[in-house]
């Protein structure tokens, strides 16, 4: 009986010992370090020049409203050759040229923006003569804006040479008698690509 009591006495002192909890200290707080980061090299000068020459091209064409007076005002219109300040008179130079007047002469009365005709450039001299003499401005001579019109306007004026159809307008040349057919595709690929000009959309419907 004596083992066994003191057998029970031992178990018990044991199990309230371990029954005593103990807090540890915290441990201190160290702040995550992160490594240096070192910036990233300049980008080279030419892609700095490339994305300033983007930057011009995407404000070549631009349009302001300095004033306004009622339902009039007066704005500025810049384009790649030149910044025209409207309203302003447009000359027509239907295929390229003023008649009577030299480009010098144009520029001395002051003259901002000249209008050439789509069709009639293309019929004669073409576009891709134009294209290969280093376009419209070259061929004119013309160092300042110029604008081309689509084709439109000869559907009404030209009515007896054309045939209207969804697809466009096909044209039978004063010339040679020869269709031509003009498409809104086929319009805007005359003026951007032959001529390099301010263009007008044609609309066939």
């Amino acid at each position: 009986m004596t083992y066994l009591y003191n057998l029970v006495n031992h178990y018990s002192a044991s199990s309230k010992a371990d029954s005593t909890l103990t807090i540890a200290s915290p441990k201190p707080y160290h702040k995550p370090t992160c490594p240096e980061l070192t910036p990233p090299p300049p980008p080279p000068e030419n892609l700095c020049r490339l994305f300033s020459l983007r930057r011009q091209k995407s404000m070549a064409l631009r349009f302001e409203i300095l004033g306004r007076f009622n339902r009039a005002r007066a704005a500025r219109l810049t384009l790649p050759h030149f910044v025209s300040q409207t309203p302003l008179f447009m000359p027509v130079g239907t295929q390229g040229t003023i008649k009577g007047l030299t480009t010098s002469q144009l520029e001395d009365i002051g003259c901002q923006i000249i209008l050439g005709n789509t069709y009639h450039l293309a019929l004669r001299p073409t576009s891709e003569l134009i294209d290969e003499l280093g376009g419209l401005h070259k061929f004119m001579n013309w160092p300042r804006a110029l604008l081309t019109d689509s084709g439109g306007f000869q559907m009404v004026s030209l009515l007896h040479l054309a045939d209207i159809t969804e697809k466009g307008v096909t044209f039978q040349s004063p010339v040679d008698g020869k269709p031509m057919l003009l498409t809104p595709e086929e319009s805007i690929q005359i003026q951007v690509h032959g001529l390099k000009r301010l263009c007008i959309v044609l609309f066939v419907g």
